[in-house]
């Protein structure tokens, strides 16, 4: 069926939307999971799809930035928050092992944030399942062997982020910074053919000529 060409009856109207909003996140549950960030030596953030679809990007910026925490996103997340903030990482979940793998490899406990199962399956972040989880979502999490969650935040994903921010009252700095490697190693691997002339274009001068004349709002659409 081709719904570009059918004509919407005269009547139609727009289906109600409800403006009921989530609840707070339950203070034993955010105590539990401030626990877990401070005593971690390498923890890690994974931002999913659900930090976007909650309009959670300022609040993951403020919380990233009060912890001090690398951050990865899905590629259905990526955006969330800039690839020119000093925390990010990149994307993560396509390929089997990739520079932002390096990060998880090492990770002590991966703070979730937003993430389905069904963007990939964490067997790549966390293959022998030993790593905790903070599943911090406005619902509950799938079960799988390799996401083994060991505090669920469960409310508004921007409260949420908001409440463990506000309970952080200096900010932490991390004196080994796990992302700045892998920023170092994207940037060397994108500059080397950034000026590459050669026919068929390679991806690298594509992807940095694109990024010289775009906006951090701007959007593009790639096929595959």
């Amino acid at each position: 069926q081709n719904f570009e060409t059918d004509e919407a009856p005269d009547d139609a109207k727009p289906l109600p939307v409800s403006t009921e909003g989530y609840c707070a996140a339950d203070p034993r549950q955010i105590d539990k999971a401030l626990e877990l960030i401070r005593k971690s030596r390498y923890p890690v953030v994974l931002a999913g799809y659900g930090t976007v679809r909650a309009h959670a990007g300022e609040s993951l910026r403020k919380f990233v930035e009060q912890f001090d925490l690398p951050l990865a996103t899905t590629f259905m997340a990526k955006g969330i928050l800039s690839d020119k903030h000093p925390n990010a990482m990149g994307t993560v979940g396509y390929t089997t092992h990739d520079y932002e793998n390096f990060a998880f490899d090492k990770a002590d406990l991966i703070i979730s944030i937003g993430f389905e199962l069904q963007e990939f399956d964490p067997i790549r972040i966390n293959p022998d399942g030993g790593k905790p989880v903070i599943h911090i979502h406005h619902f509950m999490e799938d079960v799988d062997k390799h996401y083994p969650v060991a505090v669920n935040v469960i409310a508004d994903i921007p409260s949420s982020l908001d409440a463990l921010t506000q309970a952080q009252p200096e900010k932490i700095v991390r004196t080994e910074r796990l992302e700045k490697k892998i920023r170092t190693d994207l940037h060397c691997e994108l500059e080397e053919g950034s000026k590459n002339s050669r026919f068929p274009l390679r991806p690298e001068r594509i992807i940095t000529d694109i990024r010289q004349v775009m906006r951090d709002d701007d959007i593009v659409l790639a096929d595959t």
